[in-house]
């Protein structure tokens, strides 16, 4: 069958459409990228994260191309309308949060970092409240972004798709949920997330031991935040739900859970996968402090070298695994089905 130019050129029409919240969003991260490029440089309270959730729509486009319909595509219709402005407001939101008056502000990021420190966010010392009031502002920009991505899929294919993209939307939310709970819980004081923090620190401590390092661990009566020293170390370090991990256990939590509630993996199965995931998650975040620690005893507490593990490669250790362990479950089911046919068709010979 030979398809004449009109088909060939719709064909294209609609292989661009469904690439389209893809571009949107890798414009505005591109426009952030030149205003900011050393937001890019931190995974903790940083933009590192937006790599991962245009790696995720990738992944999940594909993974949907053929149930992604766009054949009853009219140009001239409401759809068309709505889609439009849909695709225009990542860009838009970066301009009027950086450079568009808001409120008599110079911009909106300005109007919702004075909104922070009225509301004495992160409070109770100004030097808190000036530190984690500053960053109310990306943790809002996740949450933005989060809801105009969904806005895109419902305009463009409708409410039933929006699963589809479950993977990436709960990244970018639960991103920006965690940021926003630091800053107006912050050092520990987020209690449902610090309840197992204590353990973390305990099997750290007993890690760096195992490994010849003499460690201790302080819990304070009055405080939340665990109290790890390391023999030869000058300085201890406190930690929180934000180092031991917790707030990786949640997001894998949830994006696991919604994961393999859409497959058709048996319940066994699908309880193994999830304890296993979680187990090597949780053991990802100790090693996470260890490593901190055993950087702080070659370079110092508090060097370049350990801030740059602290902020941008610990958190980078969990999120890889979280987003790569869905493609680990879809690969090993895959081969395991291959196997299985295989050894079949040797039995049956």
């Amino acid at each position: 069958m030979v398809l004449t130019f009109n088909q060939k050129f719709k064909g294209l029409t609609f292989v661009f459409l469904k690439l389209l919240p893809i571009l949107s969003f890798i414009v505005a991260i591109s426009i952030l990228y030149n205003l900011d490029p050393t937001s890019f440089d931190y995974t903790w309270k940083g933009r590192t994260y937006y790599l991962f959730f245009v790696w995720a729509i990738i992944l999940e486009t594909i993974l949907s191309w053929d149930t992604l319909k766009a054949e009853d595509w009219k140009l001239k219709s409401l759809k068309t309308v709505l889609f439009t402005i849909a695709l225009i407001l990542p860009v838009l939101y970066v301009f009027l949060a950086n450079y568009i008056s808001f409120n008599g502000y110079t911009n909106f990021n300005k109007f919702i970092i004075n909104l922070a420190v009225k509301c004495k966010v992160g409070g109770p010392t100004i030097r808190d409240i000036e530190y984690f009031s500053g960053k109310m502002p990306l943790a809002i920009e996740y949450l933005v972004f989060t809801v105009i991505f969904e806005f895109i899929i419902l305009t463009e294919y409708g409410i039933d798709k929006l699963g589809k993209y479950k993977l990436s939307t709960l990244l970018l939310g639960l991103i920006g949920f965690v940021y926003l709970i630091d800053n107006l819980y912050p050092y520990g004081a987020f209690t449902p997330f610090q309840i197992i923090v204590p353990v973390t620190a305990s099997l750290a401590a007993f890690f760096l031991n195992l490994m010849g390092y003499r460690a201790t661990l302080k819990i304070p009566e009055n405080g939340n935040v665990p109290i790890l020293n390391v023999e030869g170390l000058k300085g201890s370090v406190g930690i929180g739900w934000q180092c031991s991990g917790v707030d990786s256990l949640t997001i894998y939590s949830i994006i696991t859970l919604v994961f393999l509630k859409e497959s058709s993996l048996s319940r066994e199965k699908k309880i193994g996968y999830f304890v296993f995931g979680a187990i090597i998650t949780y053991l990802i975040n100790i090693l996470r402090i260890v490593t901190i620690f055993m950087i702080g005893m070659t370079y110092g507490l508090g060097s370049k070298e350990w801030w740059r593990f602290h902020d941008y490669y610990g958190p980078l250790y969990s999120i890889t695994w979280i987003t790569a362990y869905p493609l680990i479950i879809i690969a090993t089911n895959t081969l395991g089905g291959k196997l299985k046919r295989m050894l079949r068709k040797r039995s049956d010979c």
